[in-house]
């Protein structure tokens, strides 16, 4: 069984009435701290992590929950989890910060939101945890669907546009391991905010893979049409942990 530890230093933070005021001050952000340890650029972790997800609706968001129950009545030891895609995902201190809400907010005021349809079963993901990844991941690229584009899309552009601070433990881990690319990780945030590599997927388990329990599941085809990218506080473990504002994609 596998135990999260993390410390939680709560100080009085508002975005919106930090942003109203025109300024963020570093040491105004709800800090998760992490072990000591030494990052590829030679400065000591923090966690002031955010992300810009999808959040599910309906009956995505319906059958989600069925599924992570499932998991809970055998695993009570693993976390809730709310829901969503994430599409990028790092640390960001004041002024990245506001870029990442700015860029959000352009880029979702100039998309136009796309159904997107679930696959019809869990698999195994990364980090020991299980996913329900969106339909059309692994098709050749003559055949993409279009949500799947659209996601990638959008990955792209905010990928590209962001910069977040240093990576958090679980990517220096992997450059450890060698799983990850230093200089794209210091560049991106961490591997799967690099285009390319992103995955898009609901993750229904964190630290659980049952092949029985995916192997019983039935799953119909269901899908989603997301209103926006919503800005969220990231925990220690992944998963949203305050949902700050959503940028509504164009009608």
């Amino acid at each position: 069984m596998k135990v999260w530890l993390c410390i939680i230093v709560f100080t009085s933070f508002s975005p919106i009435q930090a942003m109203q005021d025109n300024t963020l001050q570093e040491d105004s952000f709800p800090r998760i701290e992490t072990p000591a340890k030494e990052s590829p650029t030679g400065h000591s972790i923090y966690k002031q992590e955010y992300g810009l997800c999808l959040m599910a609706k309906g009956e995505v968001k319906e059958k989600a929950f069925e599924i992570q129950q499932i998991y809970k009545d055998k695993y009570p030891q693993i976390p809730s989890i709310y829901p969503h895609i994430t599409l990028l995902q790092g640390r960001f201190d004041d002024n990245s910060f506001l870029e990442m809400r700015k860029h959000a907010q352009d880029i979702a005021s100039f998309s136009k939101g796309q159904k997107i349809v679930m696959e019809n079963s869990v698999s195994p993901g990364g980090g020991g945890n299980t996913f329900w990844n969106i339909k059309g991941l692994n098709t050749v690229e003559s055949h993409v669907p279009t949500h799947v584009e659209w996601l990638q899309k959008l990955n792209h552009q905010l990928s590209e546009k962001l910069d977040p601070v240093l990576p958090m433990k679980q990517v220096l881990d992997g450059l450890e391991a060698g799983k990850a690319d230093k200089d794209l990780v210091e560049k991106y945030g961490r591997d799967f905010n690099v285009p390319g590599s992103h995955h898009p997927h609901i993750t229904v388990a964190y630290s659980v893979q049952d092949v029985g329990i995916a192997k019983n599941l039935k799953i119909n085809t269901l899908s989603f049409t997301p209103q926006g990218i919503t800005l969220v506080k990231i925990d220690c473990v992944g998963n949203v942990a305050k949902d700050i504002e959503t940028f509504l994609f164009k009608s």
